[in-house]
């Protein structure tokens, strides 16, 4: 199936206009077809001639037919630089990377993943001022949108903050961040944070408690997103404390998952 599928995209594109979106399309399909049958270079080579010179300033906002493949070829290549270890080269993808939605709600998270995603890579490059000031905080006063972009954003905040000024004085200007905001997020983030560094353990298992019925809820109708990010952070946090939570955590957690039926928590934990 695969040989007469690269065989008809390969007409497709012989008879193209070269640069042109349907050209640009065929070459996306082509990269699938490498990339399923691990032709890794063939697949790079199609989807750097759909992403362009990375070298040459970043464009304006493309036309609607280019604009989705363009923005299809950096994303994928931003990812696969990001996991390959090279932040640097993927931070030239994901700066150029321009996504559209006609849905509002999806258009305010991809403004979200597109500042995030570079700001990874900045942190990555050991650039953690420059990603706070051109990614990060600008961010924060924003409404953290429905998906888990401004909850990763906050967490990347709280990282990069603690590595930079401190969490006390990020706290002191958190302050103002309104309710709903990502900024909000990283504000109760950075007190968990606070409270793990401190090792306080009565208090992080206090907020699993405080939380937990949200992220049941959340579990039994498997919405990843939806579940209690201060649950998780207090959780993570715990589990980042040497081994000194494991007696309070444990028996907190057991009585806790127990409540949710086996199939659940193998759909919800990929098992």
């Amino acid at each position: 199936r695969a040989e007469p599928a690269e065989a008809l995209y390969r007409r497709i594109l012989a008879g193209a206009a070269p640069g042109g979106p349907i050209a640009a399309r065929a070459m996306i399909s082509l990269a699938d077809l490498c990339e399923q049958s691990g032709r890794r270079e063939e697949m790079l080579a199609f989807l750097e001639k759909v992403a362009g010179d990375l070298d040459a300033p970043p464009a304006g906002r493309p036309s609607r037919g280019e604009g989705g493949a363009r923005g299809t070829a950096l994303f994928r290549l931003g990812r696969y630089w990001l996991d390959a270890g090279d932040p640097a080269k993927a931070r030239k993808c994901f700066e150029r990377w321009i996504p559209e939605s006609d849905c509002g709600t999806c258009a305010k998270e991809l403004v979200v993943e597109r500042g995030w995603w570079p700001a990874r890579c900045l942190a990555g490059e050991h650039q953690e001022e420059r990603a706070l000031a051109e990614h990060v905080d600008p961010l924060l006063p924003r409404d953290s949108p429905n998906g888990d972009y401004g909850i990763r954003v906050a967490r990347l905040a709280v990282t990069l903050h603690e590595k930079t000024e401190g969490l006390q004085a990020f706290l002191g200007r958190a302050a103002a961040y309104p309710e709903r905001s990502v900024g909000a997020i990283a504000r109760e983030l950075a007190r968990i944070r606070l409270r793990a560094v401190a090792g306080d353990i009565p208090a992080l298992v206090a907020e699993v408690r405080q939380h937990e019925t949200g992220f049941v809820a959340s579990i039994r109708s498997r919405d990843d997103r939806a579940r209690d990010w201060r649950a998780l952070a207090a959780v993570r946090a715990l589990a980042d404390m040497n081994g000194k939570e494991a007696p309070a955590l444990l028996a907190r957690w057991g009585e806790l998952f127990a409540r949710v039926p086996q199939d659940t928590q193998n759909a919800a934990y990929g098992d």
